[in-house]
C-alpha cells in the first residue's frame, strides 16, 4: 500500500517543489495548493482518516485537513487544469500501487547487480525494479538536500549564539527562532526518510491501522 509520505513526495516532484515544503508551514499560494492537492489525493487513494493524514503533514489536526479537503474539492470543480493534474497524480498512485502489489524490491541489491554488469543488467531490469531505484534515488536526494540545509542552519545558529542573546537585535532574535523551527522540521523529515529507506515494505503495519500507512 502506498504511504501518505510517498504521495507527498510524488505531488511535490510533479509540481517542482521539495517534499519538506509541503509539510512545513509555508503559506505561499503555490505550496499551499500543492499541500492541499496531496491531502486530496491521499484521502482519495488511501484509507487514512483526516487525522492520520494530518500526522503526515507535520502533525496538522483533523479540522485543518478537513478544511483543506473542502477547499481543494471546490477548486477542482471549477478548474479543469487542476482537475487534470489531480487525475494524473491519481493515475501515478494507481501505477505505484500495481508495482507494489508485485512484491517488495531490494533497491540496493538491484543497484549492485546493475553496477556489476551495467550493459547487460540495466537492460534486464524490470519496470518494478526501475521504479524502486527511482524512488530510492529521490529519497536519498531529499535526505541530502535536507541535511545540507540543516548544516547551513546549524552554522548560522552557532554564529548567533556566539554573539550572545543580549547582543542580538529584534530581527536576529526572530531569525534565531525561525532557525530553531526549521531545524526541527528538517530533522523530523530526515528521520522519516531514513526510517522509510530502512523499513521492510513487506512487513509494514501502518501508523494507526493496517489500512493506513503514513
Amino acid at each position: 500500500m502506498i504511504t501518505v509520505r510517498e504521495i507527498i513526495a510524488t505531488t511535490a516532484l510533479r509540481l517542482g517543489l521539495e517534499p519538506i515544503e509541503l509539510v512545513a508551514d509555508s503559506r505561499d499560494r503555490r505550496t499551499v495548493l500543492a499541500r492541499h492537492v496531496a491531502m486530496h489525493v491521499a484521502r482519495k487513494t488511501t484509507q487514512c482518516s483526516t487525522s492520520e493524514i494530518g500526522r503526515a503533514f507535520n502533525e496538522r489536526d483533523h479540522s485543518t485537513v478537513s478544511y483543506a479537503l473542502e477547499k481543494i474539492a471546490r477548486e477542482i470543480g471549477r478548474d479543469a487544469q487542476l482537475a487534470g493534474l489531480v487525475g494524473e497524480l491519481m493515475d501515478t498512485v494507481a501505477f505505484l500501487e500495481r508495482v507494489r502489489a508485485h512484491g517488495s524490491v531490494d533497491a540496493l541489491a538491484v543497484a549492485r547487480r546493475i553496477a556489476g554488469a551495467p550493459q547487460r543488467q540495466a537492460m534486464a531490469a524490470s519496470v518494478m525494479e526501475i521504479a524502486a531505484l527511482a524512488a530510492t534515488t529521490v529519497e536519498l536526494w531529499e535526505i541530502a538536500r535536507a541535511a545540507d540545509e540543516a548544516a547551513r542552519l546549524y552554522s548560522r545558529r552557532a554564529e548567533l549564539r556566539r554573539r550572545g542573546i543580549l547582543d542580538l537585535d529584534k530581527d536576529e532574535m526572530a531569525e534565531a527562532r525561525s532557525i530553531d523551527e526549521r531545524l526541527g522540521a528538517l530533522n523530523a523529515a530526515i528521520a522519516d526518510e531514513i526510517a522509510a529507506l530502512c523499513a521492510d515494505p513487506s512487513t509494514s503495519s501502518g501508523s494507526m491501522n493496517r489500512n493506513c500507512t503514513v
